[in-house]
């Protein structure tokens, strides 16, 4: 007598064997026979009573129970990567393979990274539960469960989740892709330029604006880095623009940054190391740190 049949795409083997090792204690405790039946691409367990004169009476209803509490761990722990597999290749045909598969693994890591987090252990366990309440319904109802309909058509929510993760990881893919477009177009101006100078000193304060200085800490104020600035400010830019317009036109063979405060400069000191690569010195304190620091008091 059959009790239940479970289909499954025959790429996805770790299926079967998480089933075949669960499972164990069904054939012992419940005398219970599986089968293998394979139609198409589709694989069918199918679980059927191996005695007539079974002596649990509910049989059917624990069977029932037990495989909904395996199928649940094989939707979040197997399915989920081949279902945002899909997503990504439904969504992202534009991308390159290598680029897809760069997005799955980030996307793999944020919804890991969510799940460590305190707040979302919760989301963890109600995700199962409401994963687990599905299965049951449908299996009440049902003798044969298709994994990969049921996890389209009855858990959307689940769906939903890795489509919304899915999109904050391209908005972030973008905007670094963005980024390395435009340090790469940065890059080419300064290998194209000759070097006007053999090092800058850059003193960034605390609200970004900056002051440059020669080797001999000298202030470096000439015309064309004020016609840059008037023109900047004109167009409404800040002055990490400006300041990178200013190196890029100095072309420095060296650049030294002595920084206010190294948190607050974090965003312009990372575009210019990677924009001047190995150029670019970050000092730790030295006297002239001191004495620009001492003169900007006095002006107070």
């Amino acid at each position: 007598m059959e009790l239940l049949s479970i289909g499954f795409d025959s790429n996805l083997q770790k299926v079967k064997e998480v089933f075949d090792k669960k499972s164990i204690l069904l054939k012992e405790e419940l005398y219970i026979d599986k089968k293998t039946k394979k139609i198409g691409n589709t694989i069918f367990l199918k679980y059927e009573l191996k005695d007539e004169k079974n002596k649990y009476v509910n049989t059917k209803n624990i069977l029932k129970y037990y495989i909904a509490d395996i199928i649940t761990d094989i939707v979040i722990d197997l399915y989920q990567d081949k279902l945002l597999k899909r997503i990504i290749n439904d969504r992202c045909y534009y991308l390159e393979n290598c680029e897809k598969k760069e997005i799955f693994e980030k996307t793999k890591r944020r919804i890991k990274n969510d799940k460590l987090t305190i707040n979302k252990i919760k989301v963890k366990a109600n995700e199962k539960s409401k994963v687990l309440k599905e299965v049951l319904d449908y299996l009440e109802s049902n003798d044969e469960i298709i994994l990969e309909g049921f996890i389209s058509f009855r858990l959307r929510f689940l769906v939903n989740y890795l489509e919304d993760t899915l999109d904050n990881v391209l908005d972030d893919f973008v905007i670094e892709r963005e980024y390395k477009e435009f340090i790469k177009i940065l890059r080419y101006f300064v290998e194209i330029q000759e070097p006007k100078i053999n090092t800058v000193n850059v003193i960034i304060y605390e609200d970004n604006k900056y002051e440059l200085y020669d080797i001999k800490k000298r202030l470096i104020n000439n015309e064309f880095l004020e016609e840059i600035a008037k023109e900047m400010s004109e167009n409404n830019m800040n002055y990490e623009d400006l300041l990178i317009s200013s190196l890029i036109t100095i072309a420095p063979e060296n650049i030294v940054l002595h920084l206010y405060n190294k948190k607050k400069s974090e965003k312009i000191v990372e575009i210019i190391k990677n924009v001047f690569e190995n150029k670019v010195k970050i000092c730790n304190g030295c006297t002239f740190c001191l004495s620009v620091k001492e003169n900007m008091k006095n002006k107070r």
